[in-house]
């Protein structure tokens, strides 16, 4: 203590008529900084929390896979860190100043010193705020470095994101030290320093357990389902189905879904222009009929006349039995959708809706990437088949019998050498090469049908369709339809949704575990980038960057007076603009009230 002490010495000076001069306050900060770097404990925690940040990143990028993966692993860092290497160092030199100085009198030597108590304790504050600010800058800055130089080595699109996630981490680590400083000054105050720590150590690993409720609970009510009274039917919809579209209408209206402009125009024409009923009858000749006019509006659609020849033997054909032997089969089309160059050459040349279409290609590139033989495993494997699309093959404006020359239809040439056209709808279309047996056509013409309308445009379009039509849906019901009841007038399944939530609710309440966890979540955000899985109708994955260990804002559903759902406007069980207010003004009091104890605490 000897040793330590000697920068005290000489502190106090007497001038030529033996007044006392002013204390040297630097002096005294230099002895405090010291106290706490020259403690082994401390210099260890310091030195395992800096290999720390430097090994973490490496190791978290190098067994990361995409952006998703990445962000996920990137919370282990973050839990990590701030629950253990930077929760200890506080403890560790909190303890250091505040209480083991009482324990090996070396404040009583201090006090001796001309400084006023109250200059002492706030000095002893400030050495820890500022060696706390030291390991947090130290710790964010490395692990900035080191993340930009993995994140551009990947060449990962994730920069932006990474950064921000940085300055967010910084933030949050300063509100984080600042209510743990308090909190542990202001009970050595009050207990021996081993009780602190014991009480704090246990602490430590609570922390990293905060999300732990959250993740129960998610679990827990993710497959409740409520049952809505429709003029169809009884309809029912999980829970995961309806937080899945609000969701989606939530992230979209924030920029937070991938292909924004192709997927907000389509989304906002069905949730805006089509009512519940259009909705539902999506395959009508009306619905039809807005869908041409819709994507020829958004320059889609090419009306120049395409013809596909058929060279084949007729055994039978139903209703045509004055075509049979060898024949000649063109299917003629006056409207469908742009081909894949057709798309990309009117981006070059900047005709049509560019940001739509520019979205649309994109879309298109990366659906191909997933699988290992591009846009032909993509339109193989999507979840839509070809007899399910045949509302786009002809244009219902056109009516067959009144102008022919307007529409797509099918011309025969028979040995004989006369021609004849036959004007066939759709649904005949379609039978005349996928149903063999109706129609005796071979697999070779009906893989030539088929191959027609292996256009990637065609299939992304309709994938999509769907795909935001599945949303709109689950909405309309949510906006239009009534929860079904018992007999005595309760909706079971809602009830039991809110029992569990009331549950969660209050143990959230008194959680201050969970409150850290998910603040962190709060102030980070989402990465975004979200998007339909091509080969399941409106199913999106908004969980892929969520660690599992953390909690994340969970809204509340409610029912109104007409026991439907409520959707807008939702709360989340954690207001968490109040928690930091709240911790803010608590870490204040603490500092306070610690201020007043240590002022007239008694010191022997």
């Amino acid at each position: 203590m000897i040793a330590k002490t000697k920068i005290l010495l000489g502190t106090v000076k007497t001038n030529k008529k033996g007044k006392l001069k002013k204390a040297n306050i630097f002096k005294l900060y230099r002895y405090l900084f010291n106290k706490i770097f020259a403690s082994l404990s401390t210099i260890l925690i310091l030195f395992l929390t800096i290999i720390f940040v430097v090994i973490s990143p490496i190791v978290l990028f190098l067994i990361s896979t995409d952006v998703y993966s990445t962000i996920n692993n990137l919370q282990f860092f973050v839990l990590l860190f701030y629950c253990i290497f930077l929760y200890l160092y506080i403890l560790l030199i909190s303890i250091k100043l505040f209480g083991n100085q009482i324990e090996d009198n070396s404040f009583l030597l201090v006090l001796t010193k001309p400084y006023a108590r109250r200059t002492i304790i706030l000095i002893q504050y400030l050495v820890i705020y500022f060696s706390t600010l030291f390991l947090i800058m130290l710790s964010v800055i490395i692990f900035l470095v080191l993340g930009n130089i993995f994140i551009a080595s990947k060449k990962l699109n994730l920069a932006v994101f990474f950064n921000k996630l940085c300055l967010k981490l910084f933030l949050f680590s300063l509100l984080f030290s600042f209510l743990l400083i308090n909190s542990v000054v202001f009970l050595v105050t009050l207990f021996n320093t081993r009780i602190v720590f014991l009480i704090f150590s246990i602490f430590c690993s609570l922390f990293i357990l905060g999300g732990l409720p959250y993740t129960l609970i998610k679990y827990k009510i993710e497959n409740i389902s409520f049952n809505f009274n429709d003029s169809d039917g009884n309809v029912s919809l999980s829970l995961m189905k309806v937080n899945q579209a609000t969701r989606f209408k939530n992230f979209l209206e924030h920029n937070l879904i991938k292909y924004p402009n192709l997927t907000k125009t389509i989304f906002d024409d069905f949730y805006n222009k089509w009512d519940f009923n259009e909705i539902k009858d999506f395959h009508s000749q009306n619905n039809q009929e807005n869908r041409w006019q819709f994507y020829q509006d958004l320059g889609l659609i090419d009306r120049n006349e395409l013809t596909k020849t058929f060279n084949t033997n007729i055994i039978s054909w139903f209703d045509h039995n004055d075509i049979v032997g060898p024949s000649t089969i063109y299917l003629i089309q006056n409207h469908r959708f742009i081909s894949l160059d057709q798309l990309q050459n009117q981006i070059s040349q900047k005709i049509g809706n560019v940001s739509v279409e520019s979205d649309l290609l994109a879309m298109i590139n990366d659906y191909a990437k997933q699988y290992h033989d591009g846009l032909t495993g993509f339109m193989n494997t999507i979840n839509i088949k070809v007899n399910e699309l045949m509302d786009f093959i002809s244009n219902p404006n056109d009516p067959p019998a009144v102008k022919p020359t307007d529409s797509s239809y099918v011309s025969y040439q028979s040995a004989s050498g006369v021609t004849k056209y036959t004007i066939i709808d759709t649904t005949e279309i379609t039978q005349v090469f996928l149903r063999p047996n109706d129609y005796v056509f071979g697999q070779k013409e009906r893989d030539e049908f088929n191959n027609l309308f292996l256009n990637p445009v065609f299939f992304a379009i309709r994938s999509l369709e769907d795909s935001i039509r599945e949303i709109v849906l689950n909405l309309d019901y949510l906006k239009n339809d009534s929860l079904k009841q018992d007999l005595n007038g309760n909706v079971l399944s809602f009830q039991k949704y809110q029992n569990i939530m009331q549950e969660y609710q209050i143990i959230n309440k008194f959680n201050v575990f969970e409150h850290f966890c998910q603040l962190w979540t709060f102030l980070l955000g989402y990465y975004g980038d979200y998007y339909f899985d091509p080969n399941l109708i409106g199913q999106i994955d908004f969980d892929q960057e969520l660690n599992p260990f953390f909690s994340y804002p969970m809204n509340v559903l409610t029912i109104n007076k007409d026991q439907k759902i409520e959707f807008s406007n939702l709360k989340t069980v954690q207001n968490n603009i109040v928690v930091i207010y709240a911790y803010l003004g608590l870490s204040c009091c603490f500092y306070l009230c610690a201020l007043v104890v240590w002022r007239y605490k008694k010191i022997s």
